[in-house]
């Protein structure tokens, strides 16, 4: 008997009921919708019920999570800097190691990356007076950066589709 062909694994789209964002997750990446709008208030992690959550299991995982914003994306940045210093500076240095220029879904964006113990890069943007946040962590990478992960996060926000 031959065996017969198959499918080929297909990314999974994910459209965000609560921030409206689209973005296009590796095939076997599952998603959890946040169940509470975030209100700009404190720095969720992970775990928190406002952030959309998606994971591949072990490894790197990836939310987000949005609230509007008056503020330009250099100073939403610095805002997001301050917020993980106050909330997570018990496990977390206070300024990233790396910040830098990227885009996410075309749009102009800051790429901030720590080194916690654990991988935390943070690509913040804002459109339309709304400032998004997409955090991959990773437990396995013990630094700021790296070059498996780093692609996986582009490759991922290059999908994203801003409302």
């Amino acid at each position: 008997m031959v065996p017969s062909p198959t499918a080929p694994a297909q990314p999974v789209t994910f459209t965000s009921p609560l921030y409206g964002y689209t973005i296009t997750l590796p095939h076997g990446w599952s998603t959890t919708p946040a169940a509470f709008k975030w209100d700009g208030i404190g720095a969720p992690g992970h775990d928190s019920s406002m952030v959309d959550q998606f994971s591949a299991g072990l490894g790197a995982s990836l939310f987000a999570f949005a609230a509007p914003t008056r503020l330009d994306l250099a100073g939403y940045a610095n805002d997001v800097i301050g917020r993980n210093a106050r909330y997570h500076g018990d496990t977390c240095p206070p300024a990233p190691e790396v910040n830098e220029a990227t885009t996410v879904g075309g749009v102009a964006a800051a790429f901030l990356g720590w080194n916690c113990g654990i991988l935390i890069n943070i690509v913040a943007t804002v459109d339309g007076g709304i400032g998004y946040q997409f955090v991959m962590r990773d437990p396995a990478v013990q630094q700021a950066t790296d070059a498996n992960d780093r692609k996986l996060l582009d490759d991922m926000l290059a999908t994203v589709k801003l409302p």
